[in-house]
């Protein structure tokens, strides 16, 4: 759990310019915790869902979270969409 409070204040530093605060340190701690629970074999899927869920938030309010990158959809030409319509090979 060492190792994730060490990088979890790595990042904050990279991420903020500046070392956490003491309130900062709760929420780096408290992270620490929850991705230890996530990972742990003897958690079951419910709780480590609920735990991923709470990490997430700890993160975000930390500064830390990204929204996951969005997926581009292809675009598709009129004639692709109607020999996809009609089955036939593209």
């Amino acid at each position: 759990m060492l190792d994730r409070i060490a990088d979890l204040c790595a990042a904050f530093e990279a991420t903020h310019g500046r070392p956490p605060s003491p309130m900062d340190m709760i929420g780096i701690r408290t992270a620490a915790r929850l991705a230890a629970a996530c990972a742990s074999p003897n958690t079951n899927a419910e709780q480590s869902v609920r735990a991923g869920n709470c990490l997430h938030k700890t993160l975000k309010r930390l500064g830390l979270a990204t929204p996951p990158a969005k997926r581009k959809r292809e675009r598709m030409t009129v004639r692709d969409y109607a020999a996809a319509k009609n089955g036939a090979p593209r």
